[in-house]
């Protein structure tokens, strides 16, 4: 009689990790929009990031971008950059912090960024929902 109710339990523990693992699978997104300053990075206030020296991880960032990627999430950054705009930084400046940003993140946690969208002004800038769309255009997460 105890082996039985010890075999029971054995199969009912397996079964619910298994529905559970299932459920958790089902429940994650399969696309993460995360923004870039305050979210991933350290927030110096206006006018945002415009050196290298200026950008910090924030606490904890690098593990979570990375616990995305590990549950197979596509993992995008919406990013207003209107100092691209007013003169302040140019595209190439932007890029190379874009790529440290992502540098820092692999080399913190093994962390990747599938894609950096950046809105530099105009009617795209958030929250209008052109960045959105666009994103859920990348992995065809929407039909064109």
């Amino acid at each position: 009689r105890r082996r039985r109710k010890r075999r029971r339990r054995r199969m009912y523990n397996a079964f619910m990790s298994e529905d559970s693992k299932r459920h958790q699978q089902s429940a994650v997104p399969q696309l993460f929009l995360l923004d870039r300053d305050g979210v991933i990075n350290v927030d110096v206030g206006p006018p945002g990031v415009l050196s290298l020296d200026q950008l910090e991880l924030l606490p904890g960032s690098a593990a979570a971008v990375r616990c995305l990627n590990d549950a197979g999430c596509c993992v995008v950054v919406v990013t207003n950059q209107t100092s691209i705009g007013k003169g302040l930084l140019n595209q190439q400046q932007l890029d190379g912090i874009h790529d440290k940003l992502c540098e820092l993140l692999f080399l913190e946690a093994g962390a990747k960024i599938d894609r950096i969208l950046v809105a530099t002004g105009g009617t795209r800038v958030k929250p209008s929902p052109d960045m959105l769309l666009e994103a859920l255009q990348f992995k065809s997460f929407l039909a064109s």
